[in-house]
């Protein structure tokens, strides 16, 4: 129970965390991703179950230094998660999509998401 409670404290901090104006950063003109980036953490029973996780961020664009942030939090907290044996045994694996700062572009990743039931949960930014 002290294990989720702290977890659950270190995503609550880092949605905190992502929600904090960036320090004057010039907006960049990276292309939105149609993919998944990279997934975070394997360290738990590979052959077993997995729990996965869609985020759609704000990795490009405006704001993109706190999607950034904010997603390094998560790939740190499912980190910790497989290392200490997964969310009730199952992996956590977690794909990333980028809005670009973009709610149309965070509405279609939701439904994309949700239409290819390719999550087990989602987590999102403020758009």
């Amino acid at each position: 129970m002290k294990k989720i409670l702290s977890i659950l404290l270190v995503l609550t901090l880092l949605m905190a965390t992502a929600c904090t104006a960036p320090a004057g950063k010039e907006p960049s003109a990276a292309p939105s991703s149609q993919a998944p980036s990279a997934s975070a953490g394997n360290s738990a029973d590979p052959g077993g179950k997995v729990f996965r996780i869609s985020t759609y961020l704000q990795l490009s664009g405006n704001n993109a230094e706190a999607g950034n942030n904010a997603k390094n939090g998560i790939d740190l907290a499912v980190k910790y998660i497989n290392d200490n044996g997964g969310f009730n045994g199952a992996t956590v694996q977690v794909d990333h999509y980028d809005t670009t700062g973009s709610t149309e572009e965070a509405v279609k990743v939701v439904q994309r998401v949700i239409q290819n039931n390719s999550a087990d949960a989602i987590i999102g930014s403020v758009n």
